[in-house]
């Protein structure tokens, strides 16, 4: 039996407590490792199984420390020093933390996580024990905390101070409400029928917060939607410790663990209609699974704050490039970058410092070692002047624009021509060519992206939104007309100048697996085909080069085997702790070349061998060819103003952002629950390896499974 095995591990933990306590320690900082080395890594999968094994080692990590803390605590001469310990251990650990955030060290933030979680133990096994004497002063008061911060939360209207204060009382709302609530239902003159109307009620408290969960995601009111987690919350942590108070059969055990399992299963297939890529999927379905799971299992607070330590250590990693800003500084000859996020190596997984910061003095240029620019001017052997930045416009090349202030020391988010012409206008005479890629911010490229990504279809004919996308496409050409124009006035008639066309990430596959329909695909393709095409009527009209990248990424599409560009990428990016935990601040990186699509289209301009369709203009222009092609009839249209402008889009995605999290409600419910009743099956059948996460820690300290199965947190 595994529960004879806890028993024996248990007395063995209490005659060598500090051996065991020494190994829980040593296993949950290990686990917490494993999981930053998780944060590194590029396959979703690959970090999904990283981050599983980091919490199987954090969590055995948890039953050695659990033991010898309750054992100690649980003494009558130590309960008041044990608890005196463990809030020294959670005041401490959160300033641990707070150092972490101010020295971004995901190092120091892990080592705080865990003082919060021992200090927790440590807290929570002498509460326990206060418990049984007054169960409901525990229960009210924390049903009153539970009420109030919700309300305190809203009132906050955003993360600062009060809200994260509000968020601690919560949490200890909660740990009072728990420690309540099991002694109520055992002291109660019908245990049994008071476990019944808990069940019931936490139930009924569960559904109807999913469904203000759905309400505020229709209306995205901060009100409902707080209340709603709250009831959704508390009714499951009230279900858990309803529910291992029922006698069952190992045969209900299974039932309970195929039940569950089933919910889990059906929950998967609704998520995979509704997110991508399938290891994003499989990551989503694990943890909430495992959260459901908790509320049975060891306690939720140590979980979240494990979780939320870990969270916190991901959007703390390094993502800053050491590389020098140029690969050869010191050469005579110069490349020059300007233009947007395809140029500038968005999409990268580290950037040059302080380009990736968001914030009232953020720079979220986001540019790359690893942009084909950077690698040109390495094979060139050249000085690089590397202007262009993530969403840029027209406008922030040639100063039409209101360009948002530049971040400190960092060369570029404003004019990019402007600065140019300030700083490296003695580059003039010495340029091996001037690189521009420009266009999509301004006819809503990165709208179209946010629109895609949803499961919503962009492409549907609302309102005519796609042939006034395309048609904004087609009104762009007088306005790059003029841009080019002005490039090749700013550096010298001399100099060659390059529009690079946009590389094709997709094109019409009716065999693609991607969660997109196929007339989004056939949308997106079409629309960089338009783009192009104006591109290069335009660089032709103006007199400057032409470099045509879109078949750059052919074999590698987004709907092959190994693409070149990321279909969703997550990074945090730097900057307040606010901006940090902001998934909206995530997924910049999506829909933009990888590393090694950026390789590729530096192996088109020129490739190891000093080959390619730029090192063959440099050398024309070297044995005394024309720089630049003479310019074209301007026969375009004077533009009318942007139509993008009239269109709400902002409005039109975030109304389709609200439905989706209205559709992912009901299979995040499910999963919930479906770890919940399985969790409750695996207690009743004692599954080897998961049922050491069983409930326990015995208020004595003299058995870690409760014999009435009662759960400790």
């Amino acid at each position: 039996m595994m529960t004879g095995r806890l028993a024996d591990l248990a007395a063995w933990c209490r005659e060598r407590p500090l051996v065991c306590g020494l190994a829980g320690f040593a296993l949950l900082v290990a686990g917490g490792w494993v999981f930053l080395q998780a944060t590194g890594v590029r396959s979703i999968g690959y970090a999904v199984v990283l981050a599983i094994l980091s919490a199987v080692i954090g969590g055995f990590g948890l039953l050695l420390l659990n033991e010898p803390i309750a054992h100690f605590v649980g003494r009558p001469g130590n309960r008041r020093l044990g608890q005196l310990l463990g809030a020294g251990g959670v005041v401490g650990g959160i300033v641990v933390a707070a150092v972490a955030v101010w020295l971004a060290s995901p190092v120091i933030a892990l080592i705080g996580s865990v003082l919060i979680i021992l200090g927790l133990l440590a807290v929570y096994a002498g509460l326990v024990l206060r418990g049984d004497a007054n169960p409901g002063r525990w229960l009210i008061g924390g049903l009153v905390l539970l009420v109030a911060v919700p309300v305190l939360l809203w009132i906050a209207d955003g993360v600062d101070g009060w809200s994260i204060a509000a968020a601690v009382v919560w949490v200890a709302g909660l740990v009072s409400f728990k420690i309540g609530l099991g002694p109520w239902i055992d002291q109660a003159e019908d245990p049994i029928r008071e476990r019944n109307d808990v069940a019931v009620t936490a139930v009924a408290a569960t559904a109807v917060g999913l469904v203000l969960l759905v309400i505020a995601s229709r209306s995205f009111d901060e009100a409902i939607l707080l209340i709603g987690l709250a009831l959704v919350f508390v009714g499951l942590s009230a279900l858990g410790i309803a529910i291992v108070r029922f006698r069952a059969t190992r045969a209900i055990g299974y039932w309970a663990l195929a039940l569950g399992g089933l919910a889990v299963v059906a929950a998967a297939v609704l998520v995979d209609g509704l997110l991508s890529p399938f290891d994003l999927v499989a990551a989503a379905v694990l943890a909430l699974a495992g959260i459901g799971a908790w509320f049975v299992f060891r306690g939720e607070a140590v979980i979240a704050v494990l979780l939320l330590g870990f969270l916190l250590g991901w959007v703390l990693v390094d993502r800053t490039s050491d590389a020098d800003l140029s690969p050869t500084p010191a050469s005579l000859r110069t490349v020059v970058a300007f233009g947007d996020s395809y140029i500038a190596g968005e999409g990268a997984p580290r950037f040059f410092p302080g380009t990736n910061r968001v914030g009232p003095d953020g720079n979220q240029c986001r540019r790359a070692p690893t942009a084909y620019p950077y690698l040109v001017a390495d094979r060139l052997g050249s000085d690089l002047v590397f202007l262009a930045c993530s969403g840029a416009r027209t406008a922030d090349l040639d100063g039409e624009g209101d360009p948002p202030v530049p971040y400190p020391d960092v060369a570029g988010d404003d004019d990019q021509l402007q600065r140019f012409a300030i700083l490296h206008r003695d580059r003039i005479g010495a340029i091996d060519a001037v690189l521009v890629s420009i266009g999509g911010n301004d006819v809503g490229f990165s709208t179209i992206i946010q629109a895609c990504l949803l499961p919503q279809n962009c492409a549907a004919e609302e309102a005519g939104r796609v042939e006034r996308w395309l048609e904004n496409v087609r009104r762009s050409g007088p306005t790059l007309t003029r841009t080019f124009q002005t490039i090749r006035q700013t550096v010298g008639d001399d100099t060659p100048v390059v529009a690079m066309l946009y590389p094709a990430i997709v094109r019409p596959d009716p065999d693609c697996d991607l969660a997109i329909d196929e007339d989004e695909i056939d949308f997106v393709a079409r629309f960089t085909e338009a783009l192009n095409a104006e591109l290069r009527a335009s660089a032709e009209a103006a007199g400057v080069n032409v470099i045509d990248l879109s078949d750059a990424f052919d074999g590698r599409l987004l709907c092959d085997e190994d693409p070149a560009t990321n279909f969703i990428q997550l990074a945090p990016t730097e900057g307040p702790i606010a901006d940090r935990l902001l998934p909206a601040n995530w997924t910049h990186g999506s829909l933009h070349p990888r590393e090694d699509g950026h390789r590729l289209i530096a192996d088109r301009l020129i490739d190891e061998n000093g080959t390619g369709e730029l090192a063959d203009l440099i050398a024309a222009v070297a044995a005394g060819g024309p720089a630049n092609p003479p310019p074209g009839s301007a026969s375009q249209e004077e533009p009318n103003p942007p139509v993008y402008q009239e269109l709400p889009d902002d409005e039109w995605i975030r109304d389709r952002l609200y439905e989706t999290v209205a559709d992912l409600i009901l299979p995040v419910g499910l999963l919930l629950l479906g770890g919940l009743v399985a969790a409750f099956g695996i207690l009743r059948i004692e599954v080897p390896i998961l049922s050491f996460l069983e409930p326990g820690g015995s208020r004595s300290g003299s058995d870690p499974v409760g014999s009435d199965g009662r759960s400790t947190a």
